[in-house]
């Protein structure tokens, strides 16, 4: 997964030359019309976060996953999109495309 992504979103901030962290806030100029409004780790409870670290295999280093919501549109003519990372695999999926948005306490800038 992190091969196809440009090189500019992904930063060795780690001293461990195997681990890639990605900012999410770095996306932004990326999307066109879509725009990453939250993120959040999901451990016990739901924590916002900007970054994303993924380690030699392609799994978040945290070994927890997390969510990302996308949101397209206007008004009423907003959606959210989810997508998923596996904590255990780092496999990413799709959620719904009629998904609800983020609890607010994510929202960036909030």
């Amino acid at each position: 997964m992190l091969h196809s992504l440009p090189q500019e979103l992904i930063t060795p901030e780690s001293p461990d030359a195997t681990v890639r962290i990605i900012d999410l806030t770095k996306f932004r100029d990326t999307l066109g019309d879509v725009e990453i409004v939250a993120a959040a780790e999901l451990g016990t409870v739901m924590r916002a976060e900007s970054k994303i670290e993924f380690g030699p295999e392609g799994m978040p280093t945290s070994g927890l996953g997390f969510i990302i919501w996308l949101k397209t549109g206007k008004e009423a003519s907003t959606r959210y999109v989810t997508v998923i990372v596996d904590g255990k695999t780092g496999e990413v999926t799709r959620g719904p495309s009629d998904a609800i948005p983020p609890p607010s306490g994510l929202i960036s800038g909030k």
